[in-house]
């Protein structure tokens, strides 16, 4: 694996460089065009649209760009070496669920039915306070 990605960084700052050197001489061609140095030494025999130079230096740009995006993410591929699985998974007892279960809930309705006989006993208290 380690080959294959060296070898694909390799290929892609190779085509990198190629793409740039070709990016270069397109726009001298394209300075030639626009000083009129190359339509000058041709004599006018010429049947050439200088847009092309324009798209294929769009179209050369935009392949770089995406082959620098691709060279960026080439070492994206991780080996897990060691790599061992759990025989049995690890899980609570039931026996321990069940009786914390139950032991909460009991606390739960003892605190319940504590606040409602103090409750009632204060409701008690006031009927008291209020009949003379």
């Amino acid at each position: 694996v380690k080959i294959r990605v060296e070898q694909n960084k390799n290929y892609l700052k190779q085509m990198i460089s190629k793409v740039q050197q070709e990016i270069k001489d397109l726009e001298e061609l394209k300075k030639r065009i626009y000083n009129g140095d190359f339509f000058a030494n041709t004599n006018g025999n010429v049947s050439f649209d200088p847009t092309t130079v324009n798209s294929k230096i769009i179209d050369l740009t935009k392949e770089k760009i995406t082959l620098e995006n691709s060279l960026e993410v080439a070492n994206s591929v991780q080996v897990i070496e060691g790599f061992t699985t759990f025989e049995k998974p690890i899980r609570p007892k039931r026996s321990i669920s069940l009786s914390a279960g139950a032991t909460l809930g009991l606390i739960f309705a003892g605190i319940f039915i504590g606040f409602k006989i103090i409750r009632k006993t204060l409701q008690l208290a006031d009927a008291a306070k209020q009949t003379p």
